[in-house]
């Protein structure tokens, strides 16, 4: 007869697509993992899987059988998963960069039962973190197709050039091809080297990646603000990062291009986790409140 860990094996690694993701999910080492798919299949009589360079993949038999069990796997995982919730102070893994985490989801948890445990990341890190179950939740400042992620918009801002209010920037400029090159001579001021709202702003303006090299990066929006304030250089940044600033006058938006110029800011874990009611009881709460904007 057919063990329960085996099925639980078996759907991690059709979710994840990888026998490394799903043991690192199941805190379990891969030959473990690989026990289990292969007793399965000897159960069974099928093969499930077929590996590739890349992923493990499941085949016909293997969708065959997951469709026939997984909402019953699901369904005792979210039973004992409840019980686990009821007499433990759940923690909920938050990653993110830091002002997104700060501004967009300290503000929605107030009261809530779970405890925090929160890492400021870069993007690469923070998908890494995700994928091998090191994070539960993570903000995310682009979307991304990763098997296995789900991503859940949370708001949509636009994206400002701005500068100190006594940036030398000719006010009678138009077409954008002008624009283009007054702005390559300006001191740009970028959050990473990607150049993450920059490169945005820079190939829907103007059709092509930026030809900058940033005099100053540094990942830190409130240095950069204080940066731009103090009159050391140009950058793009969201308009709530800088609604004050731009209220105030100590910076002013530089130029406007014709089609407004949006970022996406998401909420993002695991497909496996929608199982899992601590996490899943977070996200509603942070999909479900109005943002303080």
């Amino acid at each position: 007869m057919a063990d329960f860990e085996w099925y639980r094996s078996f759907v991690s690694i059709y979710r994840l697509r990888s026998i490394s993701a799903a043991a690192k999910f199941r805190y379990m080492t891969q030959p473990a993992l690989t026990h289990h798919v292969t007793a399965l299949e000897a159960e069974v009589g099928e093969v499930l899987f077929q590996r590739t360079s890349r992923q493990t993949l499941p085949t016909e038999q293997g969708k065959k059988l997951y469709r026939q069990i997984s909402r019953a796997v699901d369904q005792l995982e979210r039973i004992t998963a409840g019980f686990q919730s009821q007499s433990e102070h759940p923690v909920i893994r938050l990653g993110g960069p830091r002002e997104f985490v700060y501004e967009s989801i300290l503000n929605r948890i107030d009261g809530s039962p779970q405890h925090l445990s929160i890492s400021f990341n870069e993007t690469t890190e923070i998908i890494e973190s995700l994928k091998t179950g090191h994070l539960d939740v993570a903000i995310m400042t682009s979307y991304i197709d990763i098997p296995g992620i789900v991503f859940v918009r949370l708001l949509k801002e636009s994206l400002r050039l701005v500068g100190p209010a006594n940036t030398k920037f000719p006010t009678e400029l138009g077409e954008s091809s002008t624009v283009k090159e007054s702005l390559e001579h300006l001191d740009w001021i970028s959050y990473s080297s990607e150049l993450p709202f920059i490169r945005k702003f820079w190939i829907e303006a103007f059709g092509e990646c930026p030809p900058l090299l940033p005099r100053v990066i540094i990942p830190d929006i409130r240095i950069i603000k204080s940066m731009l304030v103090q009159g050391k250089g140009v950058s793009v940044m969201t308009d709530d990062m800088i609604k004050d600033e731009l209220s105030e006058g100590s910076l002013k938006e530089l130029w406007v291009p014709t089609n407004p110029i949006t970022n996406e800011v998401w909420l993002a874990y695991r497909t496996i986790d929608q199982i899992n009611p601590t996490i899943m009881k977070f996200v509603e709460r942070c999909t479900c409140t109005p943002f303080s904007r």
